[in-house]
């Protein structure tokens, strides 16, 4: 349950680090003459980068009853190893 969650942890790091990615270049080819490629075509950019964003925005991230959910499940199982410890002691 710690490794999922410190893998959903990591992954939204690195989804928000995505989304400032693609937002800091969308204002960067918005300026004019940002790219000095004279083989540069803004409409093809605006295509890739559209598509990208899409794409980014269409990842499928754990909800917050996910998280909770496992959350939960690893606390229990901590409680419950706890306790087979304490018995564990007491019979030796």
């Amino acid at each position: 349950m710690a490794c999922q969650l410190g893998t959903i942890a990591l992954q939204d790091a690195a989804l928000l680090r995505r989304r400032q990615g693609l937002s800091a270049l969308r204002q960067a080819l918005a300026l004019p003459h940002a790219v000095l490629d004279a083989t540069f075509v803004p409409a093809e950019a605006e295509v890739w980068l559209t598509r990208l964003e899409a794409d980014t925005a269409a990842e499928a991230r754990p909800g917050p009853l996910a998280r909770a959910h496992l959350t939960l499940r690893e606390r229990l199982l901590r409680e419950e190893a706890q306790e087979l410890e304490l018995r564990l002691a007491a019979e030796a």
